[in-house]
């Protein structure tokens, strides 16, 4: 999971990567289309994900645990996942969203 600081005077961003787990995602539609601008929820959770210039995102600072993961995009069904995590690792997730009706 990464974050955002801001110092109070002036907007200096300094990102802070957190230890944990990793997940990548790569998030299509039923006929296997990238599906951009999707929404990541970590135990509820919004979280702002890293894009990869494959279509990939990734979530990193995942806490050790088992984890809820709602992968969301406008149009889609959402698709809910339990996954548990140790700490430091790295899983990947193929993600299949089907259209709304």
């Amino acid at each position: 999971m990464t974050l955002s600081l801001f110092q109070a005077q002036g907007v200096f961003p300094l990102q802070v990567v957190l230890p944990g787990g990793t997940l990548t995602l790569k998030p299509v539609d039923a006929k296997g289309k990238p599906i951009v601008d999707v929404t990541l929820l970590i135990d509820g959770a919004r979280i702002d994900p890293q894009v990869l210039e494959d279509g990939r995102v990734k979530a990193t600072g995942i806490r050790a645990g088992q984890r809820v993961i709602t992968v969301a995009a406008c149009g889609y069904r959402a698709k809910i996942y339990t996954l548990t995590f140790s700490q430091k690792e790295e899983r990947s997730l193929g993600v299949v969203l089907n259209a709304r009706n």
